[in-house]
């Protein structure tokens, strides 16, 4: 190999034998042109020894290049022939021994997603598991120090793992991914990344603040733990879930459902028919819904509708309004209930708290409105007695802590006229002293009925306040 001291010299020996001008040696008078000579003399000196050092180094570079490329050729012989001779008389479907161990070393979730129509939890995992091939041993030294090998697990035997409470399809779907395997005893590394998908039967009593406690069972669907055996290197399961914040470090990625806890433990199972052990591998996890747009579509209408109907009872006692506002209640609550029971139909096993809440509303609203029917009817009817003696008095008493005032006035002034009477009735003012006291005394008992319909107005609105109240607490886990 031709290396840069011997084009060092080679240009020496150039500069040597490089002709000199007859002028520079017959005229001694030419001393500036001898100057203009030797200054491109000694350029081209200057331009053959970088023209030296560049072929050098370019000759170098071609050698080191033509090495590696006969290396890496080299490489990949001694790999394809690693392959043919290990996959000569290779059975992928036979075990590599009678006692195969695997175990599994990492368990990574990437993301997970509930399918609450379907009650499936989906949870996409990376898993990487470990174990022996004694099939595929070779000696390094054969086979210029490979230290790995790369190999498709299409053509090599892989654990035959199954979901055993798998949704759509029961055996873990094979991976395109390679896999990797060591010299020494075989030794295979196998990292790919997995969708389970799993039964899970959800619990929506406290929706939309409900979580859920799923297990993933995993194991050999063939062969019993005396031929197949799961191990766990440790109890723990990795989340990488990529989070994305915006500026003001609010998480723009953040999924309907986070994990709370998670765990991996293994289980052998005994059954009548085999002696052998099953073994599982069976993970938990905790999840919780995490929806912050329920607080408006679902928590805030639920608020809104009870305040609304405790306005019914604020009205007047003689205000038709009382049936127009129950009637829209009444209407608004049934369509929150179709709303809802669309959004959670999918589970009918459960009565969900909020739904509950929904239909005592509905059932008081209905009620209101029986009562106030009953009360318009008595403040706005004519009535040709008045209440009983013993009824007045006790109306009187209870219009203190009631805060009637103004209906108690009515009684005490009963001279003056009853503005609220019924449009049906008809009075004539020119008949005399007699019709003006029947007049009055039609009023006083018009004022004694309004007072008793006042009366029962504030208890309803009392008596309905403090169910709302009492509702409100009972349920606030979902509120």
């Amino acid at each position: 190999m031709v290396v840069v001291g011997e084009w060092s010299d080679l240009a020496l020996d150039l500069y040597r034998k490089l002709p000199i001008p007859s002028k520079l040696v017959k005229s001694a008078e030419c001393q500036s042109e001898s100057r203009q000579m030797d200054f491109q003399i000694g350029r081209m000196i200057f331009n053959v020894l970088l023209l030296a050092i560049l072929l050098a180094g370019g000759v170098q570079g071609d050698g080191n290049s033509t090495k590696n490329s006969k290396d890496e050729e080299a490489l990949l012989k001694a790999e394809a022939a690693i392959r043919e001779t290990l996959l000569k008389d290779y059975d992928k479907r036979a075990m590599p021994t009678m006692n195969t161990k695997v175990t599994i070393i990492e368990i990574s979730i990437q993301d997970i997603k509930m399918r609450e129509v379907d009650q499936v939890m989906e949870v996409s995992t990376r898993l990487s598991m470990l174990w022996d091939d004694p099939r595929l041993v070779w000696e390094l030294n054969k086979h210029m120090d490979v230290g790995f090998l790369g190999m498709d697990p299409e053509t090599i035997w892989t654990p035959d793992l199954a979901v055993y409470n798998g949704a759509s399809q029961t055996h873990v779907p094979r991976s395109s991914m390679p896999m990797i395997v060591y010299p020494d005893d075989g030794t295979i590394l196998y990292t790919s990344p997995y969708k389970f998908q799993f039964s899970c039967v959800m619990d929506l009593t406290y929706w939309p603040h409900d979580s859920h406690h799923c297990i993933l069972r995993l194991g050999s669907w063939v062969h019993q733990g005396h031929m197949l055996d799961l191990f766990l290197k440790d109890n723990k399961v990795e989340t990488d879930i990529p989070v994305a914040l915006t500026s003001n470090g609010h998480n723009i990625s953040a999924a309907e459902w986070t994990i709370e806890s998670t765990s991996v433990r293994r289980e052998e199972s005994h059954y009548p028919c085999c002696h052998e052990p099953l073994v599982t591998i069976l993970m938990d996890f905790v999840v919780k819904r995490n929806a912050p747009i329920y607080a408006w579509t679902v928590k805030l209408p639920v608020g809104c509708l009870s305040v609304l109907t405790v306005l019914l009872f604020l009205l007047p006692p003689t205000a038709g309004e009382k049936m127009i506002l129950g009637g829209l209640c009444l209407i608004s609550n049934l369509v929150y209930i179709a709303y809802a029971s669309f959004v959670i139909s999918h589970a009918p096993s459960h009565s969900p708290l909020i739904i509950k809440l929904i239909g005592q509303q509905v059932i008081l609203v209905t009620m209101s409105l029986i009562v106030s029917s009953f009360i318009v009817k008595i403040a706005r009817d004519p009535r040709s007695h008045g209440v009983p003696f013993f009824v007045k008095k006790a109306l009187v008493i209870l219009s203190y802590p009631l805060c009637l005032g103004n209906y108690r006035n009515l009684l005490t002034y009963s001279s003056h006229t009853y503005e609220y009477t019924s449009k049906s009735e008809e009075l004539d003012l020119e008949d005399g002293p007699a019709k003006e006291d029947e007049r009055r005394r039609l009023s006083m008992d018009g004022c004694e009925w309004l007072l008793l319909a006042a009366v029962l107005d504030r208890i309803a609105l009392f008596l309905y306040t403090a169910i709302c109240l009492i509702s409100l607490i009972r349920y606030n886990s979902v509120l």
